[in-house]
């Protein structure tokens, strides 16, 4: 949902239309977001739908189980559905470049929102929750999980570095771009 936005407005980034200049100077311009945050986080969920990684296809269909997983129980009032609405975002460090074909260890890394905005504020259960079903991951060849599989850590834990060297996996969008091709 987006922030400012009036109610029943539809917006489809997926398709593209042209807008004369002329008639764009005539319309009264409007900002979106009340807010500079509302702007940001509204920026950041187009990056990952529309800038995100493109994981090797092997990848998405070893995580599969786990996307679904946290779609179907992420709105639900189980401990894993409030462990995940505990989770500002989901990552992944590959320990060799996906293309090697002699093997990929993969560490998901999930990064916990503030202690205030979580629903769940231990630690371990997240912990647990998160590993029950990273361990339900049928990988193939040539990725594996790495020992652990599964790191958990706020931003403030994780250097720039170890932040810059993972990339997001947006768990809505992994299959997004294999569905566009083949509708396209």
């Amino acid at each position: 949902m987006l922030a400012g936005a009036p109610e029943n407005l539809v917006v489809d980034f997926t398709r593209a239309m042209s807008v004369k200049k002329d008639l764009l100077v005539e319309w009264s311009r409007q900002r979106g977001c009340p807010r500079e945050l509302d702007l940001q986080n509204f920026a950041r969920s187009l990056e990952r739908f529309y800038g995100r990684f493109g994981f090797p296809d092997k990848f998405n269909a070893c995580m599969d189980t786990f996307r679904i997983a946290v779609n179907k129980k992420y709105g639900k009032g189980s401990d894993f559905g409030k462990s995940l609405r505990s989770i500002s975002e989901f990552r992944v460090f590959p320990h060799a470049a996906w293309e090697n074909t002699e093997g990929v260890s993969i560490t998901i890394l999930a990064i916990l929102k503030e202690p205030e905005n979580r629903e769940v504020r231990d630690v371990e259960v997240i912990r647990k929750e998160l590993n029950d079903q990273a361990s339900k991951i049928s990988w193939s060849e040539p990725f594996s999980p790495s020992d652990p599989v599964l790191r958990i850590a706020t931003l403030h834990e994780l250097s720039a570095a170890e932040y810059i060297n993972t990339y997001p996996l947006e768990l809505n969008a992994l299959s997004f771009a294999k569905r566009y091709r083949e509708e396209g």
